[in-house]
């Protein structure tokens, strides 16, 4: 499957208003360029995207903490909470963020392209109203880029839509604003016991939606063979029953082995499958192929994502012999009871 990466000049300009370091600055977008680049060469075409429209927030936001934002850019920055910052530059960011996600189904949808849109600010922890299902802080986030994606999707008649968020966090705030809505499947795999604190396999959905919610909280020391076996037996049943007509990624790459926090051993093994499994899901579903930048700040994506990349072209997904632990059968067992008492997996 041919694969397009797009990236704005703008994404560059968000950064902390004081000059204070932070781990989600600009120069995660110099790994990822300078990885792309050299590990799939011109395989991978590049794309500068300035697209701009600021009703794009406002399709998932509630408009009074879009202009709370707003006015905050303006006034030159700060913190809106102890993780999250924007500066005066902010605001453009986010919002050419937000727009060419949502732009990018279109174009994957007219084109047969996967698209990959190598956002800064990252978004899924940004909620309805911002915090997103109680949690304490947005975690670096401003718009919600993979909710936008997903609700122009649900404009241009492609219902349901499933979202795969394999960040090393849970997506709180994709599912917060999502949580009744049936028509948009979330498939959240996540560690659990860290920040945001929500993503219980026992969280399925609001009422009527049941079932469209499936957060699989893996523990410390899930590896690539755990990972691989929960996504083999967990996703076909899932594609099969809903036949989603959309496949959007929130792509997050800290959850690379050592790439920011410890806690899983993923390694390029994992990310070349997971491209090539849902591009092959892609294909035969002809279903557009859009996936937004979340978390990763060093390793993660230097080799996580050019990796993810790679399996997404190549269409890939075999990994030989696969030997989960028996914690990692055991997870699957408990997510699949969970959903079989909303849905006929």
């Amino acid at each position: 499957m041919e694969v397009e990466l797009w990236v704005s000049k703008v994404f560059w300009r968000h950064r902390t208003p004081d000059g204070s370091f932070h781990p989600e600055n600009p120069r995660r977008l110099d790994i990822v360029v300078n990885a792309v680049r050299n590990e799939l060469g011109e395989a991978v075409r590049f794309r500068n995207v300035e697209l701009y429209d600021e009703r794009t927030p406002l399709r998932i936001h509630d408009p009074s903490y879009v202009e709370r934002v707003r006015r905050l850019c303006e006034a030159g920055g700060g913190w809106i909470d102890s993780d999250t910052y924007v500066s005066r530059d902010s605001w453009g960011a986010a919002v050419v963020a937000a727009t060419s996600s949502s732009k990018a189904v279109e174009e994957a949808r007219s084109r047969g392209v996967a698209i990959f849109v190598a956002t800064r600010p990252p978004g899924h922890h940004a909620g309805k109203s911002g915090k997103g299902l109680g949690a304490a802080t947005q975690g670096f986030c401003i718009f919600n880029n993979v909710a936008c994606a997903a609700s122009r999707a649900l404009e241009l008649g492609l219902s349901p839509v499933l979202i795969v968020d394999f960040d090393l966090h849970h997506g709180n705030g994709t599912q917060d604003i999502f949580w009744s809505d049936p028509r948009v499947v979330h498939f959240d795999a996540h560690l659990h016991g860290i920040y945001p604190g929500t993503g219980w396999v026992s969280d399925v959905g609001g009422e009527g939606a049941e079932g469209t919610k499936i957060n699989l909280a893996v523990g410390y020391g899930f590896g690539d063979d755990d990972y691989v076996y929960a996504f083999k037996e967990l996703l076909p049943p899932i594609v099969d029953y809903f036949s989603p007509r959309a496949i959007l990624v929130s792509a997050g790459f800290d959850s690379y082995e050592d790439d920011y926090l410890e806690g899983l051993y993923l390694t390029e093994r994992f990310f070349r499958f997971v491209g090539g499994f849902l591009a092959s899901i892609a294909r035969e579903r002809g279903a557009p192929l859009v996936a937004v930048l979340e978390g990763g700040y060093s390793v993660g994506l230097s080799r996580g994502l050019p990796a993810f990349l790679e399996g997404i072209l190549s269409e890939e997904s075999e990994v030989g012999c696969v030997e989960p632990s028996p914690r990692a059968r055991s997870l699957v067992e408990e997510v699949r009871a969970e959903l079989r008492r909303y849905v006929a997996l």
